[in-house]
């Protein structure tokens, strides 16, 4: 049997969030307007800009073939949580135990000085294989307007899936800086996993 290596990933996604156009795709160099109007954001809201801004962010990392964000209120001018998707090569041998052991050695080394905090941890089983996740809180600069110069937690959750017979791997990322904005995030980011395909060819 000829080994198989990753072509594609593609993931079914909510109505209410939007994809990015990335790499060159048609219609990469109008989006953030394009979507800011479809929104009605206020122009004074800033929308398209922060939008720009996540789309110039995710198209710097080549590896990214899904990008995503989520703007429930277009009017505050504020991407309220982001998704990417990437294909990362992995070595033979490579486990997902390994995986979580030096994801979580990280985060610990990295506790202090990042104030990183309420870490957590599972791992859980997918139609191609199986997925590691790690979730954390950490501080950044607040965006209320009127608390300038204070933080707020934001939260990111790391996943790995690890396809089957695959020396690849598929990096899925969430990331929010207003987490009390989600009733639980857990929960919803393994519900975009479970919806990753990953498609193949030999090699």
């Amino acid at each position: 049997m000829s080994r198989q290596t990753i072509v594609d990933v593609t993931m079914r996604t909510p109505d209410d969030w939007y994809d990015v156009p990335l790499h060159g795709e048609p219609g990469a160099r109008s989006w953030a307007k394009k979507l800011a109007a479809e929104l009605d954001a206020p122009k004074a809201s800033g929308l398209a800009d922060f939008l720009r801004e996540e789309q110039r962010i995710m198209d710097g990392e080549p590896s990214i073939v899904i990008g995503l964000v989520y703007v429930p209120q277009p009017a505050s001018g504020l991407v309220n949580a982001t998704i990417t998707v990437q294909m990362v090569q992995g070595e033979p041998g490579d486990t997902i135990e390994d995986y979580l052991d030096g994801t979580l050695s990280r985060l610990r080394d990295a506790a202090e000085q990042q104030g990183i905090r309420n870490v957590e941890h599972w791992r859980s089983p997918h139609a191609q294989g199986e997925f590691a996740a790690t979730s954390f809180l950490y501080a950044v600069p607040s965006t209320d307007t009127e608390a300038t110069g204070t933080e707020q937690l934001a939260q990111q959750v790391d996943v790995m899936l690890f396809p089957s017979g695959l020396d690849e791997m598929v990096e899925l990322t969430f990331a929010t800086p207003q987490f009390v904005g989600f009733e639980d995030v857990a929960d919803l980011v393994q519900q975009f996993v479970l919806e990753l395909r990953v498609i193949t060819e030999a090699a």
